[in-house]
């Protein structure tokens, strides 16, 4: 990968750790401009981890992260409940209505 290359974002040899956890090693990537990509992976596999250390919050162990977007212009959206506990009524209630709100 190189540095020169038309990539918004390329990942070098990336080894992330939460405290001293290592949770990814050797990650490469390089995402193009208007690229549509997704992060998959199971509970704990370091999705979010990864996240952070794009986004700049969280120092590799080694490696590098190149990311030609201006800090400015990056966003991070927190996790949310997918359940909202607010809704007014119980599950029982909301089977008996027959339809979904």
């Amino acid at each position: 990968m190189s540095e020169r290359s038309s990539s918004r974002l390329q990942l070098h040899d990336l080894h992330l750790a939460q405290g001293r956890r290592t949770v990814l090693e050797h990650v490469d990537g390089d995402i193009k401009p208007g690229a549509i990509t997704a992060l998959i992976g199971a509970n704990g596999a370091g999705k979010s981890t990864l996240i952070q250390a794009i986004m700049g919050e969280l120092r590799p162990i080694s490696g590098k992260v190149v990311c030609t977007v201006d800090k400015a212009r990056r966003a991070w959206l927190p996790q949310q409940l997918a359940l909202d506990l607010t809704f007014p009524m119980s599950v029982e209630e909301l089977v008996m209505t027959g339809s979904w709100p």
